[in-house]
């Protein structure tokens, strides 16, 4: 008899676990009924429109915005203003339908809440160059393109979800950082159908090497719905140059001009050419040199020299009781003052060097941005840098207008007493 009801409760137990089985879903089985698809080209008849409006906080409010058909009275395309938005709007990468993409443009004009046009006191910029795009670089998750840096892109995508309401769709980065960054690149109306949306978002990858970017979405109370299981993977060609662990030698400034260490020392460098050479290969090639490295004694037994860097242009005396530099051919190059912490465009603490180096000029046009519209970019005007320190970070203008840096690795002496500094440059192509 027990036997039999052992039995039996086994049997009930399985009967039980049969059923839970069947009835629940997997974890994976939550999320398969979300799709995002990728259109790989622009339709033949669309174009994509992006624009910003901002005006003052004086006078009316901006309320409405309407697109018409240069030379139609054809309304392409129309949309309410939030409140919230009244002084600055933009409603993203908009898509519309034209007959003649590539020739096609738009009058736009906006209203007040009175309905009345206030288009004159109104700044319209467009965010991607120009109005409209016909020919737009698609990114998909099928091909992993190989991108120009500063390469503007779009995704035009598609969510369809089965079984949840769609509300919030969220573009993920993944550009070479610790951490992605995630941005909402779409939010639907409630009254919008909430099982499918159709969107476009503009990319600029500014990191040069490998990019990934993932889309996800979040119902209305943000919780997650899926991701479609898709990435998009690209390549962003490399846009600056880099030297890396380059040996500078430097010239004690009390030497003479017969001191063997003046003629021996490789202390002048050129950037394009990445080598360091002494006087005579230098004079060979002088219209290469882009600096050329000095010491002067301090005095101190702890630290008894100080290093310093010239441009032939503005070779200071104790360079030139050391050279003749009569017969070069100078490079017109500038630089700013060597710092050991650069302080952020927007208004975040300084930065050491180091990182600034190494983790913020990822690419010719970061390298372009911090250096020529950053804090120092009005300081670029030096032919003499003095008392530069190990750690510092020091940026460059050259006469083509390329934008650089140098970074100072260390200064010391090599086995046999000769100073010099080891270094790593960037600059943009």
């Amino acid at each position: 008899m027990k036997q039999y009801k052992k039995y039996s409760l086994a049997l009930l137990l399985l009967i039980m676990v049969s059923g839970c089985k069947k009835e629940s879903k997997s974890t994976f089985d939550i999320f398969k009924g979300l799709n995002i698809s990728f259109r790989e080209a622009q339709a033949a008849d669309e174009v994509y429109v992006e624009f910003t409006l901002s005006k003052t906080a004086s006078g009316a409010n901006m309320a409405k915005v309407v697109l018409v058909e240069s030379g139609t009275s054809t309304v392409a395309y129309t949309a309410a203003i939030p409140y919230s938005s009244r002084y600055s709007f933009s409603p993203g990468v908009i898509v519309l339908k034209s007959p003649n993409p590539s020739s096609t443009s738009y009058i736009i004009k906006v209203y007040d809440e009175e309905a009345k046009e206030i288009t004159s006191v109104v700044t319209i910029s467009y965010p991607a160059g120009k109005q409209v795009v016909n020919n737009a670089v698609l990114l998909t998750d099928k091909e992993k393109k190989s991108l120009p840096e500063g390469q503007t892109v779009y995704v035009d995508y598609t969510v369809t979800s089965q079984e949840h309401d769609i509300k919030y769709i969220w573009l993920e980065s993944f550009l070479g950082l610790t951490d992605p960054s995630r941005v909402n690149i779409a939010t639907l109306d409630d009254n919008a159908d909430m099982r499918t949306y159709r969107g476009v978002v503009r990319l600029t990858p500014n990191r040069d090497g490998g990019i990934k970017y993932r889309l996800y979405v979040t119902d209305k109370a943000n919780d997650y719905i899926g991701d479609g299981y898709t990435t998009i993977n690209a390549t962003v060609q490399t846009g600056y140059e880099l030297s890396a662990n380059k040996f500078v030698y430097a010239s004690k400034a009390e030497s003479t001009i017969d001191s063997p260490e003046v003629a021996t020392n490789a202390c002048f460098y050129s950037i394009k050419n990445k080598k360091a050479y002494t006087y005579a290969e230098a004079t060979k090639i002088s219209s290469d040199i882009d600096f050329g490295l000095y010491l002067v004694a301090t005095g101190n037994k702890a630290i008894p020299y100080t290093l310093n860097l010239y441009s032939i242009t503005g070779a200071p005396a104790q360079a030139k009781a050391l050279y003749d530099f009569s017969s070069w051919t100078k490079r017109a190059i500038t630089y700013g003052p060597s710092t050991p912490s650069v302080a952020q465009l927007n208004g975040a603490a300084a930065l050491p060097s180091a990182e600034v180096f190494s983790n913020i000029m990822v690419s010719g046009t970061a390298i372009n941005q911090a250096v020529g519209y950053g804090r120092y970019a009005n300081l670029l005007t030096r032919t003499v840098v003095n008392s530069i320190a190990i750690g510092s970070i020091m940026y460059f203008k050259t006469p083509e207008g390329k934008y650089g840096a140098i970074f100072f690795n260390n200064f010391g002496k090599d086995r046999n007493g000769k100073y010099f500094a080891n270094i790593d440059v960037k600059i943009e192509k």
